[in-house]
C-alpha cells in the first residue's frame, strides 16, 4: 500500500488559473523522492495539498490525495481525534512555527497525537539533537536566525515520527555545514517516506545524498518521473531553459543551455566614481541583547560588489541591520558617505508595503508597468500570493530601483530557481557597474563566487579575509569556518589558480 496517492489533481486560484493540472503519483513506504521544476511550476502548491492546506484561497482544488489510506481532500479534519501522518517543513520555517518556546513549538505536533509525557520528551530531544539545535530548546524562537529556525522546523516536522515527511527546500537558509548535517538526517531515515523540494542540488549531489526518483513539474504538470538519470537525460536541458537548477555534474555532462532570458532591473549610473567609498566601518561592534560580532573593519566601494559569509547564527543578517541603521551600532566608527544604505531584507514578504505588483512597483519610481513586465510579474497579483521566488525578485527589483548608492543584501537568492539566480547575479553586477556599492550575505557558494568582487568570512565573532574571492575561497577561512565548498565551486577555483 502507497504511502502517499494523488490521482488528477488539479488547483485552480479564484481567477481561473490552474497551479496544478491532472497531477497523479504514488510514493511507497520508506520512497525518497525529489520534486524539481522552475520557480511557479507548482511544487510548494503540491506539498500545501498533501499538507492538508488549502493552496489557493477562494479557488478549487479538485482530484484525490491519500496519506497512509486517509483521504486529504474533501474531508473535515477538524473532526478527527488524529492528524493526518504528515510532517511538513514549509519553505517559510516561521510559517509552521506555533508557539514561543522551541522546545514547546517542536513538541506540538507529538501533544497532537496524544503521546505520553515521557514519549514526547523523548521525541522532542532526539529530534533537536540530530538537527544539532538541542542546546537552543528554552530559547524564544524569535531569537534564532533564518537557518536556525529551518533546523528547528525539521525538528518539529521529524518529532513525531509521520509517515510522510514534506521537505519544501529543507536547506534554503543554510550555510553549508548546517546543510551537510540536514542531507546526513535525511538520508539516515529508516522510517518515512519523503517528497523533498530543494534547488541546492550542487551540494545534495556532492554528498550523494540525492534521491534516485525524480518528479519534474513545469507549468503545473508533471513531465517526467521516474531514476533521476533517466529523467536528467529525458528533460533535463528543457528543465534548464526553464529556469530550473539541477546538479552541476549534470549541467556538465549534459551541457545544458544557461537559459538567461530575463533582463535584470535597469539602473541609473552616477552613484559614485569608481573605487570612491561608500560606506566604510573600523572597529565595528553588532549584536542585538549581545555582542555577536566585534572588531569588524570593512568598506564598500562604487562599482564593487562584497560578499559576507559564514555559519548560521554568526551575525551575518545582525551586521546588515547594524550597518542599514536598523539595529543601533555598539561600537565603533561608521561612514557613510553614501548616504543611508537600502536593505533587502531575507524575508521579502516583510519588506512589502503595497498589496499589488504595480503597487509595490509605484513605490519606487516611474514606469511600474515595465517594469513588472521586465520582472514577468502580473502587475494585478497580490505581492502576498506570490511564489517566494517571485517575492525574492520582486523586492530586490523594488529596491534597486530606489535612490540608495549603497544596497544591503540579504541571502538574495534563497529560494530562487536556476533562471531567478542568474538574473539576481545580473541585476547586483549591473548595480555596481552603474556606480553603486553592493554587501550581501549568502550561502550559496557558487553564487558568491560569480557575483562578488571580494568575500570576508565570519569566524568565531570576527570578520576576516576581505580579498578576492577566488583566492579567499582557495585559502583555509572556509573550512575553517565549516564551509565546505561544493564541487561546482571547488572546479572554478582550480581552474582560476591554473
Amino acid at each position: 500500500m502507497s504511502t502517499l496517492q494523488v490521482r488528477d489533481l488539479t488547483v485552480r486560484t479564484p481567477q481561473g488559473r490552474r497551479l496544478l493540472t491532472g497531477i497523479d503519483l504514488d510514493v511507497d513506504p520508506g520512497e525518497r523522492v525529489l520534486v524539481v521544476g522552475p520557480s511557479g511550476s507548482g511544487k510548494s502548491t503540491l506539498l500545501r495539498v498533501i499538507a492538508g492546506l488549502d493552496p489557493a484561497p477562494g479557488g478549487s482544488v479538485t482530484g484525490s490525495v491519500a496519506v497512509a489510506d486517509r483521504q486529504v481532500l474533501g474531508h473535515d479534519h477538524t473532526q478527527d481525534r488524529e492528524p493526518l501522518d504528515v510532517g511538513w517543513l514549509p519553505q517559510d520555517p516561521a510559517a509552521g512555527v506555533c508557539l514561543p518556546v522551541i522546545e514547546d513549538d517542536v513538541a506540538f505536533g507529538c501533544e497532537n497525537r496524544a503521546w505520553p509525557v515521557p514519549r514526547i520528551a523523548q521525541a522532542v530531544r532526539g529530534a533537536l539533537t540530530a538537527v544539532g539545535g538541542w542546546q537552543w530548546r528554552r530559547r524564544d524562537s524569535g531569537t534564532l536566525s533564518a537557518g536556525q529556525a529551518q533546523r528547528v522546523g525539521l525538528a518539529a516536522a521529524l518529532a513525531p515520527d509521520p509517515a510522510l515527511l514534506l521537505l519544501d527546500e529543507p536547506t534554503a537558509l543554510l550555510d553549508p555545514g548546517a546543510l551537510r548535517g540536514v542531507q546526513a538526517i535525511v538520508s539516515g531515515l529508516a522510517g518515512p517516506a519523503v517528497l523533498l523540494v530543494e534547488h541546492r542540488l550542487d551540494e545534495w549531489a556532492d554528498a550523494g545524498a540525492l534521491p534516485d526518483r525524480v518528479v519534474a513539474l513545469e507549468g503545473g504538470r508533471v513531465v517526467a518521473d521516474g531514476p533521476a538519470e533517466q529523467v536528467w537525460v529525458q528533460v533535463g536541458p528543457a528543465l534548464a531553459q526553464a529556469g530550473c537548477h539541477l546538479p552541476w555534474e549534470v549541467e556538465q555532462t549534459l551541457a545544458v543551455p544557461d537559459g538567461e532570458s530575463e533582463p535584470p532591473p535597469s539602473g541609473s549610473p552616477g552613484w559614485g566614481s569608481p573605487r570612491a567609498s561608500l560606506m566604510s566601518g573600523r572597529g565595528l561592534a553588532a549584536g542585538r541583547d549581545e555582542v555577536v560580532l566585534s572588531e569588524v573593519d570593512l568598506e564598500v566601494r562604487a562599482g564593487e560588489v562584497v560578499a559576507v559569509i559564514g555559519a548560521n547564527g554568526s551575525g551575518k543578517s545582525t551586521l546588515l541591520h547594524t550597518l542599514a541603521g536598523e539595529l543601533r551600532l555598539l561600537a565603533g566608527t561608521l561612514a557613510r558617505p553614501g548616504g543611508r544604505p537600502a536593505l533587502v531584507l531575507g524575508d521579502a514578504e516583510q519588506q512589502f508595503l503595497a498589496q499589488t505588483v504595480l503597487e509595490e512597483l509605484a513605490l519606487d519610481g516611474d514606469d511600474a508597468e515595465a517594469a513588472a513586465a521586465e520582472l514577468r510579474l502580473d502587475p494585478s497579483a497580490s505581492v502576498h500570493r506570490l511564489s517566494g521566488g517571485e517575492q525574492r525578485r520582486l523586492s530586490l527589483a523594488t529596491v534597486l530601483r530606489g535612490g540608495r548608492a549603497v544596497v544591503l543584501a540579504d541571502e538574495p537568492t534563497h529560494s530562487l530557481d536556476r533562471a531567478g539566480v542568474r538574473w539576481t547575479m545580473r541585476a547586483l553586477r549591473e548595480a555596481a557597474r552603474a556606480g553603486r556599492g553592493v554587501l550581501l550575505t549568502s550561502h550559496d557558494l557558487r553564487f558568491v563566487l560569480e557575483v562578488a568582487d571580494r568575500v570576508h568570512v565570519v569566524h568565531e565573532g570576527r570578520l576576516l579575509g576581505g580579498g578576492a574571492t577566488a583566492e579567499v575561497l582557495a585559502g583555509d577561512l572556509p573550512a575553517l569556518a565549516g564551509l565546505p565548498l561544493p564541487a561546482s565551486v571547488r572546479a572554478a577555483v582550480r581552474e582560476a589558480a591554473a
